[in-house]
């Protein structure tokens, strides 16, 4: 039977694999594989295999952080562990189940198939996950190591099938105690006593045989790498943190001889973990079934549009205000995107706790004017305005991104193809401005120049942030164009459903994407900027500052909305001859 699930994975992949090179005939598709393949090579590839002056990186240095023993990188890799390990056993997600398709599990699970069978099919199958993983963590580790790459592979290899197969075999566990009564909370406790007991041999044996530790040691590396390095080599810890840093010692291993033996003792923990899972014998079809009917669930959701129900905890949200049956019949798409919007993020929760940051950061900056806390807080908060601007439009799809499935249904609705179009945008340019100018707010009250830095009035900052204001939705309505123009030109691209590039595909798209995006902005902001220049300086020949900013913050704003009137006219006619059938469907 094991041989029969070899032979079905692997044809499986195999045709997976046929497909994506079937669908490079497609110049688009040919298009962005070159670009991702691009990206891999000079990015991933070409560092890892040759270093900048023609020579291997592994042959001269060392890659251990300079002052770190590798105790202590061991210590520190075994301690990660340790946290992914109590977080599995701390916070499980439910009942054991293995991660089936409903496919699979339509043919498999009625089969005259044994339950280990199955067990060893669900390890297969995640074992091209994990290589690829492991291949994607040597890239960075083995960067500039003396040991050759293969070794931090397949160090890594061992460190990420042993925490799956460890994470699968707890949750075996934890169901068979289930099914014996012992009821989640008190599983909880009792993996919290065995961590507080240990936790307290540990203070205990560092009450009675460590030096005291001062807050001086913080600020002196060598202190306190030395404090760390006798802490990890002596007393408990080493032996509480033993199969932990058995796992983690062939990626630090630097020759063919340390990495053999360093190798066993991992490989005996593999086997332990493996035994342990294939002998248990616990119920676990109906979880799988319950499993792989949510992700079910969840891909249709995101297939359709419905981001907001993707989730497994997913909620229906309420409307931000009521729809009348008359007015602009814009409003009912900006409505409709709203609703989408505070499902999948809590507007009202976002809104208190950004009114309370504003009143307490204004209350603390008359309270205590030249507190440091403050002034790195506005610094961060005015480096985050045109973070926002150009990220955040990527991070709100509530526009043609997600109704894209919904075309045919769009096309029936009364209204003309500008119309949806700016329905179709207002959500998302509502929400960005509404985060942008809250961020404008908090920087005004709570920017401080530094010692020695130019100083800035009350009135100057209000002045520039209503500059900043005033082009704010301009510029996302801007942005979010050229986002949607993408989207109805190339669709295929940004479907979510079968058919989907995958790979170097989707990497090259997204970056051919970012770069038409980031081309076509700088097009579009030239005359604006022309504009407000001109304004500026034209003004500050007879008017003060106050006054100067928002009059060429205006001229510039009036310049973006006419562009931005033209191009959602363009993408409305563009809407209209979208051929729902012939793009998302090839």
């Amino acid at each position: 039977m094991i041989s029969a699930l070899v032979f079905l994975y692997s044809r499986s992949l195999a045709n997976r694999l046929r497909r994506q090179c079937a669908r490079l005939k497609r110049p688009k598709y040919l298009a962005g594989a070159l670009v991702g393949g691009a990206y891999f090579w000079f990015f991933f590839l070409r560092p890892f295999l040759f270093s900048p002056s023609g020579s291997s990186p592994r042959a001269a240095t060392t890659w251990l952080p300079e002052g770190v023993g590798r105790s202590l990188l061991e210590l520190g890799g075994a301690f990660a562990l340790v946290l992914f390990v109590l977080a599995g056993w701390l916070f499980p997600k439910g009942r054991a189940a293995l991660d089936f398709t409903e496919a699979e599990i339509a043919f498999l699970f009625p089969a005259p198939v044994p339950r280990r069978t199955l067990i060893h099919g669900k390890l297969l199958k995640s074992q091209l996950r994990i290589a690829f993983s492991a291949l994607f963590m040597t890239f960075f580790s083995a960067r500039g190591a003396t040991a050759p790459a293969w070794m931090h592979w397949i160090g890594w290899w061992l460190v990420l099938s042993t925490m799956e197969l460890h994470l699968l075999g707890a949750s075996f566990t934890r169901t068979r105690w289930l099914d014996r009564g012992v009821a989640r909370g008190r599983q909880r406790l009792a993996v919290l006593g065995v961590v507080a007991a240990l936790g307290a041999v540990v203070l205990g044996w560092a009450w009675t045989s460590l030096p005291a530790f001062s807050l001086e040691a913080l600020t002196d590396r060598e202190r306190l790498t030395d404090y760390a390095q006798r802490a990890a080599a002596s007393g408990p810890v080493p032996w509480i943190l033993l199969p932990f840093r058995l796992l983690i010692r062939p990626m630090l291993a630097v020759d063919a001889a340390q990495f053999a033996l360093a190798a066993a003792p991992a490989l005996g923990l593999f086997v332990l973990n493996y035994l342990w899972v294939v002998c248990s014998d616990v119920s676990f079809e109906e979880a799988s079934l319950a499993r792989a009917q949510q992700r079910a669930r969840t891909m249709a959701a995101m297939r359709s549009g419905q981001w907001q129900l993707a989730g497994p905890g997913a909620r229906r949200a309420t409307p931000l205000f009521p729809l009348r049956p008359g007015g602009w019949r814009m409003v009912a798409l900006l409505w409709k995107n709203l609703i989408a919007a505070a499902g999948a993020v809590s507007l009202r929760f976002w809104a208190v706790a950004g009114l309370t940051l504003l009143i307490g950061g204004a209350v603390l900056k008359t309270v205590e004017p030249g507190l440091p806390v403050l002034q790195i807080f506005g610094a961060v908060l005015l480096g985050l305005i045109p973070f926002v601007f150009l990220v955040g439009t990527q991070l709100v799809p509530f526009d043609f991104r997600q109704d894209l499935g919904n075309a045919d249904l769009l096309k029936t609705y009364p209204l003309r193809g500008w119309q949806i179009a700016l329905g179709e945008l207002l959500a998302p340019t509502a929400l960005l401005t509404a985060a942008q100018w809250f961020l404008i707010a908090l920087a005004v009250v709570l920017f401080s120049a530094p010692r020695g830095g130019p100083s800035l009035s009350l009135v100057d900052r209000l002045t520039w942030g209503v500059g900043v204001g005033l082009l704010a939705p301009f510029l996302n309505l801007s942005s979010l164009l050229l986002i949607n123009a993408g989207v109805l030109w190339f669709p295929s691209w940004t479907r979510t459903g079968p058919g989907r590039a995958e790979g170097f595909e989707a990497m090259g798209q997204r970056m051919l994407f970012m770069l038409a995006q980031m081309l076509g902005l700088v097009l579009v902001l030239l005359l604006p900027a022309l504009v407000f220049t001109a304004i500026f300086f034209v003004g500050r020949l007879c008017l003060g500052l106050m006054l100067v900013v928002p009059l060429a913050a205006s001229g510039a704003a009036l310049v973006l909305a006419a562009e931005a009137a033209a191009g959602v006219v363009a993408l409305g006619r563009l809407f209209e001859k979208l051929d729902v059938s012939d793009e998302l469907l090839a």
